[in-house]
């Protein structure tokens, strides 16, 4: 793999377009990704991201298609596999960047008083 945190937070911060990604989930992410086949190629990703390469010629690429998109399933969904071996906690899944996406909040996650939603958005 040797691809430490700092470098993996770059790549992934390329290639969702979102800045400033979190040190610790990064953190977390990578170590999720350890195990994983794909993992090995992460140094080769780094290096062509970081080369200037454009992300969507990373993406044709059928060896780095599979980890560019555990990769992003990382960062948008905070999961790669619903088992307790792989569970992240519910930061992941909160700071998730698909509810950002979407512009809702994660269920269960509100981030408003009780009562809220009987009155319309101000946006």
């Amino acid at each position: 793999m040797a691809v430490d945190v700092g470098q993996f937070r770059r790549l992934s911060q390329t290639l969702t377009g979102c800045t400033p990604l979190s040190l610790e989930l990064a953190d977390r992410y990578l170590d999720n990704l350890a195990d994983r086949p794909e993992a090995a190629r992460l140094s080769e990703l780094g290096t062509r991201l970081e080369g200037g390469e454009d992300p969507s010629t990373v993406l044709a690429d059928p060896e780095l298609k599979e980890l560019v998109r555990l990769v992003l399933v990382l960062w948008y969904f905070g999961l790669l596999d619903i088992t307790p071996a792989k569970a992240l906690g519910p930061e992941q899944y909160y700071s998730g960047l698909f509810w950002s996406v979407v512009h809702a909040h994660p269920p269960g996650l509100s981030g408003g008083y009780s009562g809220y939603w009987a009155y319309p958005p101000e946006n």
